[in-house]
């Protein structure tokens, strides 16, 4: 009996802690994406990017929103900045589905201040984004965020497809998913080689601010087209002779030309040029192919093109 009765026991608790796992995969499916904004989510994003010899990327966003709550629509927040490029222009702007602002800056305002949307919403965000020639001489870099990290709530299912110009040899591609910042792989790919798409996809979706990000390698050449980086200003002559005057004061004497390169609007500080130094007494002469010679008897030189 006693027998028995351990062995029942010991089949009570195996079926409580089985009932109690299944309870926990339950509970952490139900919860299953982080969110820190409920009243919606994104069931399906859809990213549609055009690769120009000039480098420049005609990107379509296609994005299904299901509201849960009464909401004016949505923002979204195009980075204009990147740590390896020395500039980036975001142009043609536009938005199908819903009205729009955009301040010119990157933040989009899709919707209506004047009415709300609940259910299911469909927003095609079109934008152009611009960069000068990569400087590496060994590939030609496609180095883009297919979905970036500035969403706060999560996305449940994604698809991007990168159509690359025609003939253009691919060197490499890395993927790269998550948290900004993170070099994790959660996304695979396949290339379709008869139109050179390369098509990114996966099994889960995207978390509150996780994103998904590629990184490829071209033949050096694919971006022919790209305009070159060069200087705003070149300092053409910089001399600098110090002196003392009889009072024992160190006096200098500093001839500064500097080349315009392009239309601007420039400013030239000369404690840029002396450190931490009081200047004063200055007497600067800029020269520039597209503005006049200027004088200034302050620490800063304006040009003004």
């Amino acid at each position: 009996m006693k027998r028995a009765g351990r062995s029942c026991l010991l089949a009570a608790c195996l079926l409580l802690a089985v009932l109690l796992a299944v309870s926990g995969v339950y509970a952490d499916t139900s919860d299953e994406y982080t969110t820190y904004d409920t009243g919606y989510y994104i069931k399906d994003y859809r990213v549609e990017v055009t690769v120009n010899t000039d480098r420049t990327y005609d990107i379509t966003e296609t994005l299904t929103v299901h509201f849960n709550e009464p909401r004016h629509g949505i923002k979204r927040n195009i980075p204009t900045w990147a740590s390896l490029e020395r500039e980036v222009r975001l142009e043609n702007v536009s938005v199908e589905g819903a009205e729009y602002e955009y301040d010119g800056y990157g933040t989009i305002k899709i919707g209506s201040a004047d009415r709300t949307v609940t259910g299911d919403m469909q927003y095609v965000i079109n934008y152009t984004l611009w960069h000068y020639a990569d400087e590496e001489p060994e590939a030609d870099y496609v180095y883009l965020n297919l979905i970036g990290t500035e969403w706060d709530t999560y996305t449940e299912h994604y698809s991007c497809f990168v159509h690359l110009p025609e003939g253009a040899g691919i060197q490499d591609v890395t993927l790269t998913g998550g948290g900004y910042g993170s070099t994790d792989s959660i996304s695979e790919y396949r290339l379709d080689t008869a139109t050179n798409t390369i098509e990114v996809f996966s099994d889960r979706g995207l978390n509150a601010y996780e994103g998904v990000t590629i990184n490829i390698a071209l033949d050096e050449g694919t971006f022919s087209d790209a305009e070159v980086w060069f200087p705003e200003l070149e300092f053409i002559k910089h001399d600098t002779t110090l002196s003392l005057d009889e009072y024992g004061v160190l006096r200098g004497h500093t001839d500064v030309i500097v080349k315009v390169n392009r239309p601007a609007y420039y400013m030239l500080s000369l404690r840029d040029i002396h450190g931490d130094a009081t200047v004063s007494g200055v007497s600067s002469v800029v020269y520039g192919p597209y503005g006049n010679t200027q004088q200034s008897d302050s620490t800063y030189v304006y040009v003004d093109l």
